[in-house]
C-alpha cells in the first residue's frame, strides 16, 4: 500500500501495489524536463495491484479533494486568473444536465 500526496490537501490517495520482477525492457524511472534538462527519478519495482480499484480510488479522491486543490491554487493566483476561474464556474454545465443546442 502506498499513500500519495502533493501536499495541496491533508488527504492522501491510497493505492495498493504489488512487487514485480523487472524485465530488461521495463522502464524503472520517472522522467521530466526542467529548463530543457531531462531529469530521472529511479522507481522501485512495484506496480498497481488492481487497475479498476485504483481508478475508483482516484475518482473518489478527486471528488473529495478537488475543492481543496482549487482553493490552494487560487491563494496565489492573479486577479485575472481568479476572475477567469469564477466566470468559468458561473457558466459551467453539470454532467447530469443535458446540453440544449438551439
Amino acid at each position: 500500500m502506498i499513500e500519495l500526496s502533493q501536499n495541496w490537501t491533508r488527504n492522501t490517495l491510497v493505492i495498493q501495489l504489488d512487487r514485480y520482477l523487472p524485465k530488461d525492457t521495463d522502464k524503472q524511472y520517472y522522467s521530466w524536463f526542467e529548463d530543457d534538462v531531462e531529469h530521472h527519478y529511479q522507481t522501485p519495482p512495484y506496480g498497481i495491484a488492481n487497475l479498476s480499484v485504483a481508478a475508483s480510488a482516484v475518482d473518489k479522491f478527486l471528488g473529495q479533494n478537488s475543492e481543496g486543490y482549487i482553493e490552494a491554487h487560487m491563494r496565489n493566483a492573479s486577479g485575472i486568473t481568479r476572475k477567469t476561474f469564477q466566470t468559468a464556474q458561473d457558466h459551467k454545465v453539470c454532467p447530469s444536465t443535458p446540453l440544449t443546442i438551439p
